[in-house]
């Protein structure tokens, strides 16, 4: 894709077959997909462009996400931007960052979010499975630094077990930390507020879902845990 194309009409971008390149280097400015589907050996050359995916179906990509391509360039990135999940499997190199401004976007490999940082822009969900984090399993961290997070955005660590009692959270120096028994999340939360609140509940899958409530208290039940964000480390339980 060169100069001012666009597929912003597609149904889908598929890259069936391992090989496969899909490359938007020469583009001048953002590109717009709607769907992309993809196999493990497939590539995705975003030079220095913002790939754009407006997903109106559920959507998983297996293959690597890079800068350079034809054209060259670097400082590629992606936006979500959709109504439907996209899963991303690969370990990707692109080094613009990630803007989630609506929509789901799912981790399921270390580096899948690129080398950069994670930006929530809207009310947006970030699902991390267990292969997104740096141990591989249901303990590490992700490769990404989280910012934007706020009031009506969702992280899920679909991983790791919620379970009253056990389940807990501490946040200190930027690193929000979830663990239930031997099992650690650590996720690095950039611009919090002193005192902004989170809370965590069970996702209905019987992983960790994180929210943000704006720094207001508000009622809990036994299914829910809240800690601040301060100087000093809170560590509540699910009662």
């Amino acid at each position: 894709l060169t100069a001012g194309g666009s597929i912003a009409d597609s149904s889908n971008v598929s890259l069936k077959a391992s090989g496969a390149v899909f490359d938007v280097s020469g583009a001048n400015g953002p590109v717009f997909i709607n769907e992309l589907t993809g196999v493990a050996g497939s590539h995705i050359y975003l030079g220095g462009n913002a790939l754009n995916f407006t997903e109106r179906l559920a959507a998983a990509y297996s293959g690597v996400i890079s800068d350079g391509g034809t054209a060259g360039g670097a400082g590629g990135s992606l936006i979500v931007n959709g109504t439907q999940p996209l899963r991303l499997a690969g370990d990707n190199t692109f080094t613009g960052g990630v803007t989630l401004q609506n929509g789901f976007l799912e981790l399921a490999a270390y580096g899948a979010a690129g080398t950069h940082a994670i930006t929530f822009a809207g009310q947006a969900d970030l699902l991390t499975d267990n292969g997104a984090l740096s141990q591989n399993g249901a303990s590490g961290s992700l490769s990404n630094a989280i910012n934007g997070f706020a009031a009506g955005d969702m992280i899920d660590l679909t991983g790791l077990t919620y379970s009253e009692g056990s389940t807990h959270a501490t946040y200190l120096n930027g690193d929000l930390t979830v663990s239930n028994g031997a099992s650690t999340v650590i996720l690095q939360l950039g611009g919090v507020a002193v005192d902004q609140a989170f809370i965590a509940t069970n996702d209905g899958h019987g992983g960790v879902s994180i929210s943000e409530t704006n720094g207001q208290f508000i009622g809990l039940d036994t299914a829910h845990m809240m800690i601040t964000s301060s100087s000093h480390a809170l560590d509540l339980y699910g009662a």
